[in-house]
């Protein structure tokens, strides 16, 4: 089998390096449509939410420009605006290292560059570089070890050298991996981490405020359906998230002089804690992530609609830590008796948790009944349960608070979960 996908894997890399040959070299000097005609051709792309292709033409404009000399340096207008578009369709595949490099690019062209027609008002480096507000230099945080791509060579035969390199690399990684099955432990989430799940079963449950006494985003209260999840009985704790950064070489957050130990994680992004997540599913082959926001609410709430997750009856130190109470984290697992229903722990109280949605106000009014995701895009993103910080009305399992996702606070953790 293994000599049967090696033999298949060489018939692609041959395949390939022709592809490379022919679209880095002869197809270039067959190209009729002008540089201008492209551009307008990418930036409906750009309108139309079609990113990589807009990317792809682009790029395209630079090489044909490059490979036949008739793309003049002198034509700064065009040169910036090619540069600030292909920087804005980077900016939202979430591609920042390129995207900054194109952003200062196109300052290089012109003072103020923009494109007529396009709304660059919410991305973050348009912002701060081109219009140059103060919004905090975040790009570094949103790019979890990721390394810059190297540049296109000049040549196409050192693009072909390049491809040679990377899929040898590639091929040898494979073969490696087919010898090496212990790359994955499924049983390392619970017998080296210690993290103990909670089953929550399928079903329907009535999400939202049903007491008519929060925000207007608690409502309207609406009817959703989850298939079965597994969630982690805990928040994920310093000695968890330590092993984390030991491994993946990370700096350790602050405890502000509390205790790390068994207490849940603080300090730690939105960002921080997805990394922590797609580290633990590569770890297990599981496919751990951040709980939804319909996920979070089941888990805490069960199917009877309680106000909280013990009942009803309002908060006392007994059953949560929030304000008033120990003016600080306390090891998970303290309050037995404000477990909820499906038997999870800390729930309301002592840190606010990560969701995995972006925060839409009005999101309830369109939420699909099955399994919802969330929306698709945002600025801010969902936490629930509220923390030690926090007071007694928003331990309610229907409160949706939000946080910038770069941003760490001493009383937002998060849990995790698995389907």
């Amino acid at each position: 089998m293994i000599k049967l996908k090696r033999i298949l894997l060489f018939k692609c890399l041959a395949v390939l390096l022709v592809f490379i040959f022919i679209q880095g070299d002869l197809s270039i000097y067959g190209e009729k449509e002008t540089y201008k005609e492209r551009f307008l051709r990418a930036k409906e792309d750009y309108i139309a939410g079609e990113y990589k292709s807009a990317i792809d033409t682009l790029e395209r404009i630079h090489r044909i420009g490059r490979l036949k000399g008739d793309l003049k340096e002198d034509n700064n207008e065009f040169l910036s605006q090619v540069h600030l578009l292909l920087a804005a369709c980077y900016e939202q595949s979430e591609k920042f290292i390129e995207a900054r490099e194109n952003y200062l690019k196109a300052l290089e062209y012109s003072d103020n560059p923009a494109i007529q027609g396009i709304d660059f008002r919410f991305l973050i480096e348009y912002q701060r570089l081109i219009l140059k507000k103060d919004i905090p230099q975040k790009l570094d945080q949103r790019v979890i070890e990721k390394e810059d791509k190297k540049k296109k060579k000049k040549f196409p035969w050192l693009l072909v050298a390049g491809a040679v390199a990377v899929i040898a690399v590639a091929l040898v990684l494979i073969l490696k991996k087919k010898n090496d099955e212990s790359s994955t432990d499924p049983n390392f989430d619970t017998t080296t981490l210690g993290i103990e799940w909670v089953n929550v079963p399928a079903g329907e449950f009535q999400m939202g405020d049903n007491f008519n006494e929060g925000m207007d985003n608690e409502r309207p209260v609406h009817t959703v359906y989850l298939d079965e999840y597994r969630i982690s009985k805990y928040e994920v704790t310093f000695d968890q998230y330590d092993l984390f950064c030991e491994e993946t070489q990370r700096s350790k957050p602050d405890d502000r002089g509390w205790g790390r130990e068994n207490r849940p994680v603080i300090y730690v992004s939105w960002y921080d804690a997805e990394a922590f997540c797609i580290w633990l599913a590569e770890k297990t082959g599981k496919n751990i992530h951040l709980p939804t926001e319909a996920q979070w609410e089941k888990a805490a709430r069960g199917s009877d609609q309680r106000r909280y997750p013990w009942g009803n009856s309002a908060p006392d130190c007994s059953l949560a830590n929030f304000t008033g109470c120990a003016s600080q984290t306390l090891p998970v697992g303290t309050h037995t008796a404000g477990v909820s229903p499906y038997g999870v722990h800390d729930m309301a109280g002592n840190v606010g948790e990560f969701a995995q949605d972006w925060y839409m106000s009005e999101y309830y009014s369109s939420s699909p009944t099955n399994n919802p995701q969330g929306p698709d895009e945002g600025v801010m993103k969902i936490n629930r349960g509220g923390g030690w910080i926090n007071a007694a009305d928003r331990l309610r399992c229907a409160v949706r608070a939000t946080n910038d996702p770069f941003e760490k606070y001493s009383y937002i953790g998060f849990r995790i979960c698995w389907e």
